[in-house]
């Protein structure tokens, strides 16, 4: 009995079950991939311009939270010292650019504090920061305003992102509760150099 014969069973369960096998673990592109990456823009503007969100979802407690607030990328400018953690200023790193981002918040109405996570994206579509990045967060909890209607206080923030040198940026996203993103574009890309 010849080796193919021996085996034809098992050549052709092998592809079915691992068919089978990739199907049945598919369920998890949706929640997993597609809608943690950067796909679902809320709003585009130039940096400058004001973009207003407002959105009111069930968090996983089971609890109503409302986001509504306008924000406006206000300075996109490189820098020469990057802050490491809680250490001092540190220079960039050696073939790299550092990117400081400053924005204006303007919580409307806003309860509890919303997840934020600023990326850079490059000339050549690699994304800087966000939240498997080990740079300096957003700072997002003074957003919060608890139950009052009303325009709250202006507030101001800013990040250091770090980029591969000479990298030039094309947008800054912001992304928003729920993986929603607001994208803003220098008009024209900015460059370190």
């Amino acid at each position: 009995m010849s080796w193919w014969r021996r085996n034809r069973w098992w050549l052709f369960a092998t592809p079915l079950a691992l068919a089978l096998m990739l199907a049945a673990s598919s369920y998890r592109i949706k929640p997993y991939w597609w809608e943690t990456d950067t796909r679902r823009v809320a709003d585009t503007a130039r940096i400058g311009e004001w973009l207003e969100w407002n959105n009111s979802l069930e968090g996983f407690d089971g609890q109503h939270q409302t986001w509504h607030f306008r924000v406006r990328v206000t300075g996109l400018e490189p820098v020469d010292e990057v802050a490491l953690g809680y250490n001092s200023p540190a220079p960039v790193p050696d073939g790299s650019d550092a990117w400081k981002v400053s924005l204006e918040i303007d919580p409307i109405k806003v309860e509890g504090t919303p997840p934020c996570e600023l990326v850079l994206l490059g000339d050549d579509g690699v994304q800087y920061g966000g939240r498997n990045s080990r740079q300096q967060p957003l700072a997002c909890s003074e957003l919060s305003t608890g139950e009052e209607e009303g325009p709250g206080d202006h507030y101001r923030t800013h990040s250091v992102l770090v980029v591969d040198e000479g990298t030039e940026i094309t947008q800054v996203w912001l992304g928003i509760p729920y993986r929603e993103w607001l994208k803003f574009r220098p008009e024209p890309p900015a460059s370190a150099s």
